[in-house]
């Protein structure tokens, strides 16, 4: 099962869009969401792209070969989630790529990218960025690929061209975890940079414990 929508010209309606390959049944994996374009319509709605798992979480790839991808929650910007189910389960896979990939704003409600693991055991997903420029901004920008119980944690890779920012925003906490909750294996995170990288934040967490 999947989702796919792949155009040169990419429109959305409404003002809220969600598309959903989630599995409720503990024992199916989610399925796969392929949101693929010239480059994405401005102004977005809130997009939230859904593959979260009965058992293992799905895949996600977006990418636009022009512009930006936004990624947070709320107006204006992509909601990511693969989490896995809640008995036992992996967390999914999340690819983006894109000239410039934003990330900003997640909040109580919920997290901009996310592919943990969720229910007594599992290992966290991952989630693969690559992009000429990528910046983090906002309030509380946070990718999570925590593992779960006995699984080990998952894995971030971030791959840029001319460089990572993190600007302060407005309380300026940056948060990446792929660590493993209780008794598993930290996981791993990568940060490639073919540029400098700019930290001006009120906390930037690295956590892979």
């Amino acid at each position: 099962p999947g989702v796919a929508a792949n155009n040169n010209s990419l429109t959305f309606n409404g003002g809220t869009v969600t598309v959903n390959a989630n599995s409720s049944i503990s024992s199916d994996n989610a399925g796969t969401i392929t949101l693929a374009a010239d480059r994405l319509p401005a102004p977005l709605p809130a997009v939230n792209l859904y593959a979260n798992g009965g058992k293992d979480g799905g895949k996600i790839l977006v990418q636009a070969v022009n512009g930006t991808i936004p990624f947070g929650v709320g107006t204006g910007k992509i909601r990511v989630n693969a989490k896995s189910g809640t008995a036992n389960g992996d967390g999914g896979e999340i690819k983006i790529f894109a000239p410039t990939v934003t990330v900003a704003d997640s909040n109580a409600s919920g997290t901009a990218l996310i592919a943990k693991a969720v229910g007594t055991n599992g290992k966290g997903g991952n989630i693969e960025i690559a992009a000429t420029t990528l910046s983090f901004s906002g309030s509380d920008s946070e990718i999570n690929v925590d593992g779960k119980g006995t699984g080990d944690g998952g894995e971030v890779k971030l791959n840029t061209g001319t460089g990572i920012t993190v600007d302060q925003g407005n309380t300026g906490n940056v948060k990446i975890s792929a660590k493993s909750v209780d008794s598993g294996s930290g996981g791993t995170i990568t940060l490639i940079s073919g540029g400098p990288q700019t930290f001006d934040a009120a906390e930037i967490s690295l956590n892979a414990g």
